[in-house]
């Protein structure tokens, strides 16, 4: 008798037991952002790309902030940077597109790139996703007509034209608030 009701309460014991450790383990991501994909600040040529950025914001600032019209190939081929090949962002890494954006209509910063920017966000399972940001931003101010790395960290958002759209806001733009929030979610998976 006494092996009749041993036998449940050792089968609840292990469930408990199996279900009480699968609880505690760190979830299992379903996917991750730039899985395979070298990260750019780290594999990258990051002088290169500052150069060549210089280059970009001379050649703005001598057309008043714009971009020549007609745009020379020339010109075009600047916007694209080598290491857009280990962008995170799958558009970043076309290699017939611009990796350096060129906010015209912006008053205080004449170019930017996110390609050393990393959201390294893991997906899983549900609605849950969790991103540990790494990297930086190169960014061009009219004002000084520097050009300089913007760590991720000190990245803000700012609302964007589009409904339900956010903006990277750099340090020393008027938008910039320290209160405001950081670039991107980090939400934890729980």
């Amino acid at each position: 008798m006494k092996r009749i009701y041993l036998a449940p309460v050792v089968a609840l014991l292990a469930s408990v037991c199996i279900l009480g450790w699968r609880k505690h383990q760190e979830p299992v991501p379903i996917r991750n952002t730039g899985d395979g994909i070298p990260d750019a600040a780290q594999a990258g040529d990051v002088p290169a790309a500052m150069a060549q950025c210089r280059q970009v914001m001379a050649i703005l600032q001598q057309n008043n902030w714009n971009i020549p019209n007609p745009c020379p190939g020339a010109i075009m081929k600047l916007l694209t940077l080598a290491d857009g090949k280990y962008a995170e962002s799958s558009m970043d890494r076309n290699p017939h597109a611009t990796n350096i954006a060129v906010p015209v209509t912006d008053p205080e910063i004449a170019l930017f790139t996110g390609v050393y920017a990393r959201e390294n966000r893991s997906y899983y399972k549900g609605d849950l996703s969790m991103a540990r940001p790494s990297g930086f931003y190169i960014v061009g101010y009219k004002k000084t007509g520097e050009v300089r790395q913007v760590p991720i960290d000190q990245v803000r958002m700012k609302a964007h034209s589009q409904p339900h759209e956010n903006a990277a806001c750099f340090p020393d733009e008027a938008c910039y608030a320290t209160s405001e929030p950081f670039w991107v979610r980090t939400d934890h998976p729980q």
